[in-house]
């Protein structure tokens, strides 16, 4: 096969995959074709070089080794849907494909993962962002305009702040881990 060839017949079996039958596309070749994309001179081509890739049976074209594939895959996928039904017995109300939504749009797993992650972020007390923003608003003055011995100080007042923050985040969040 060229690489052409390839790629026609990886886009057929993507198609049959993807379909509401697995390993089956329609046996109208202009409607396969603009499935493709491509051409339908040049699937007709592809049919005709290689018979045996789809064959047409029963008005439809099929890959009998997509087929089986197919039909392993949904048997593996009852047998564990099956299998988590009877592991867990109060998720098994639901019916296949089914999920309870939230207002949103989102789905029940997706908001209960959405609220695990707030709740485990640390919170960080208001008064602390308070003292945060002060410290941010305080005027700026850029290391080039400071003798060294400004830097100097200023880095040490900083570095005191910095320790001071994180004492009183630490000690804050210690607090709410207990009364959780």
């Amino acid at each position: 096969m060229s690489l052409a060839e390839i790629g026609c017949y990886i886009l057929l079996l993507a198609a049959a995959w993807d379909g509401d039958e697995i390993g089956c596309l329609p046996a109208d070749l202009r409607a396969v074709a603009k499935i493709l994309g491509i051409d339908v001179r040049i699937l007709r081509r592809f049919l005709v070089k290689y018979p045996g890739t789809f064959r047409e049976v029963s008005g439809k074209l099929r890959n009998s080794k997509l087929c089986e594939l197919g039909n392993k895959y949904k048997e593996i996928s009852e047998k564990r849907a099956i299998a988590g039904k009877q592991a867990h017995p109060a998720n098994a109300r639901q019916k296949p494909g089914e999920s309870e939504s939230h207002s949103d749009g989102r789905s029940l797993m997706q908001f209960s993962q959405d609220q695990h992650a707030v709740e485990k972020q640390e919170r960080i007390p208001p008064s602390l962002l308070d003292e945060t923003k002060k410290l941010a608003r305080s005027k700026s003055i850029t290391p080039q305009e400071m003798t060294p011995a400004e830097r100097e100080q200023r880095m040490r007042l900083l570095r005191e702040q910095g320790e001071e923050l994180q004492k009183k985040f630490v000690t804050a969040n210690s607090g709410d881990k207990r009364n959780a």
